[in-house]
C-alpha cells in the first residue's frame, strides 16, 4: 500500500459517524477534565492562601487590595459554616 493509499484510507475512516462521535467524546472529556483539575488547584490555593495570617502574606507580597479579598473570602466561609451547622 503507498502512502497515497494509506492517506485516502485514514481520511474515509475519519469522516465515519461513529469515529467522528467519537472524537467529539474525547474532546469534551479532555476539556471536562482540564476544568476539573483547575478547579482543584484553585480550591488548593484558597485553602492555602486562607491558612496564612496577614503578616506573612504580607512578607510574600500580596497587597492590601488581596488581603482584603482574602479576608472577605474567610469570612463567607465562616458564616457559611455557621448557616451549615
Amino acid at each position: 500500500m503507498t502512502n497515497m493509499s494509506k492517506n485516502i484510507a485514514l481520511g474515509a475512516a475519519q469522516s465515519d459517524p461513529i469515529s467522528r462521535a467519537l472524537g467529539r467524546a474525547t474532546d469534551i472529556c479532555r476539556i471536562a477534565m482540564r476544568n476539573y483539575m483547575r478547579l482543584r488547584y484553585r480550591r488548593a490555593t484558597l485553602r492555602v492562601l486562607r491558612s496564612m495570617d496577614e503578616r506573612l502574606l504580607r512578607d510574600i507580597g500580596l497587597d492590601p487590595e488581596e488581603q482584603a479579598t482574602l479576608s472577605l473570602l474567610r469570612s463567607w466561609r465562616i458564616r457559611a459554616g455557621r448557616k451549615a451547622a
